[in-house]
């Protein structure tokens, strides 16, 4: 199994970039496993450098505990807040103390996660904060928009948690 400090469940090509991501964020001594089930996004995580092995997330079988045995945070990213949810659970029976961070498909799952203890970030909050980023610099660099202080369509006016649903 995967043998490493951080891990990434699940979350096919968005697992994949955030594994990416915590490897460049991380620093020396920090290593980051990436376990899915899309076999292109294993394929691409290994070629990035990612320790990373092809199976099914939606199983929450020994595997999950076995590849935390050493891991000190999991990020549960799948598609589906029941396998994160049942990922979490797994994690917390294992009596490891490990941090969990878990991506909220569906806003109306955040008690049943944050009744385990586990960190959440919201998908649609952090989706909507993208979009409405994306938009607002298509707008201010349109010609006669300024897109400074006041104008309705700044990005200051983000939400400042980006997890809150």
């Amino acid at each position: 199994m995967i043998d490493a400090h951080v891990l990434v469940f699940g979350g096919g090509q968005v697992g994949r970039r955030l594994a990416e991501d915590l490897i460049k964020d991380g620093g020396d001594g920090v290593t980051v496993g990436f376990l899915d089930g899309d076999e292109a996004a294993v394929e691409r995580a290994i070629g990035a450098g990612v320790r990373a092995a092809q199976a099914p997330v939606s199983d929450a079988d020994s595997t999950v505990v076995a590849a935390t045995a050493r891991a000190d945070r999991a990020y549960l990213a799948s598609g589906s807040d029941s396998t994160n949810l049942l990922l979490a659970q797994r994690i917390r029976l294992s009596e490891a103390d490990i941090e969990t961070v878990v991506v909220i498909n569906d806003p109306r799952n955040r008690e049943a996660f944050e009744a385990l203890g586990v960190e959440t970030v919201c998908l649609a909050a952090i989706l909507s904060d993208g979009i409405r980023e994306q938009v607002s610099e298509g707008l201010t660099a349109a010609p006669g928009r300024s897109g400074g202080e006041g104008d309705a369509r700044s990005t200051q006016d983000r939400s400042p948690d980006r997890r809150d649903c």
